[in-house]
């Protein structure tokens, strides 16, 4: 073989090695967590026992304590129901009629409407950004007995807070 044919044959393949890409082997891994966002909120005491009220009047209960038991700051909402026979209201109750009011720290006098706010059946405000994880809202309820009943049963209703996303 001919000088010049090694040397053409020599020049090739050190031209294929020089511009041929290298490809390397390996590989990176990215580890990755989440927290999912938990929104939640605890009453305590979860009950009140109102006892014998006499018709049209009210009665105070002790104090409450709505806690952020979740990851993300909350607004509370609260709201109200009817009982088996009477209608919740937010006016002064007129017969198998009651109204069943809230209020925050400092609390106004019992037997007064100034400074209570009536509970209705749809959400209302009760507190804004409530910090996260034990973030908290006290307040008490005070019930106005109708001025007269077709039912003199126990009567039993629900108060319910709600925690949404504070924003």
């Amino acid at each position: 073989m001919s000088k010049r044919a090694i040397t053409i044959g020599l020049v090739v393949i050190l031209a294929a090695v020089v511009v041929a890409p290298v490809w390397a082997g390996g590989e990176a891994t990215i580890s990755c967590t989440v927290t999912p966002r938990l929104i939640a909120v605890s009453v305590d005491p979860n009950y009140v026992d109102y006892g014998v009220v006499d018709l049209g009047s009210s009665a105070v209960s002790w104090e409450f304590t709505a806690t952020n038991v979740g990851s993300a700051p909350e607004d509370f909402t609260i709201m109200g129901a009817g009982t088996q026979a009477w209608t919740l209201i937010d006016t002064t109750p007129d017969p198998n009629q009651y109204m069943h009011e809230f209020a925050k720290p400092t609390y106004p006098a019992g037997g007064a409407h100034d400074g209570w706010t009536a509970l209705t059946a749809t959400y209302q405000p009760l507190a804004a950004a409530v910090a996260a994880n034990g973030g908290y809202q006290n307040f008490k309820l005070q019930i106005w007995t109708p001025t007269s009943t077709s039912s003199y049963d126990e009567q039993t209703t629900s108060v319910t807070v709600m925690a949404v996303e504070a924003g």
